[in-house]
């Protein structure tokens, strides 16, 4: 897979994911069986997150185009180290009872994207990409 369509795909699920925690966070909430309804630091949170999602969004769709360059490389090993980050974050989370259990949802999402990363860093490592 080359490069600018992995941050393609990255591109609209950080759009699907960013659009619920900005517009519909209670939906979401209820999705991960959590309750941000009475809790203004949560509701606060959640928005602050969906906005990180953007600007990750707008960052992979201007680096799809250059990906063979050194910045596209350090821009795909900070994104594998936020995929990753964001699964252990959310299995913490479910583990210690703040979620359900479709935040595994979540979980395999992040390490989906993340092994992605790397299996195109790898690529690029042996020379491989098209």
């Amino acid at each position: 897979m080359k490069t600018s369509h992995w941050l393609l795909f990255h591109v609209f699920g950080t759009a699907f994911f960013s659009s619920l925690l900005l517009l519909a966070p209670h939906i979401l909430a209820d999705f991960y069986e959590m309750e941000l309804r009475d809790n203004p630091v949560a509701m606060y949170l959640t928005r602050m997150i969906g906005w990180i999602y953007i600007g990750i969004g707008v960052m992979a769709w201007k680096m799809r185009n250059f990906g063979d360059t050194e910045a596209g490389r350090a821009f795909l090993v900070g994104l594998m180290v936020f995929d990753f980050a964001v699964s252990i974050s959310i299995a913490h989370s479910i583990l210690i009872g703040v979620t359900g259990s479709m935040g595994w949802l979540g979980v395999l999402f992040g390490v989906v994207l993340g092994a992605g990363c790397l299996h195109i860093l790898g690529k690029k490592q042996l020379g491989q990409e098209n």
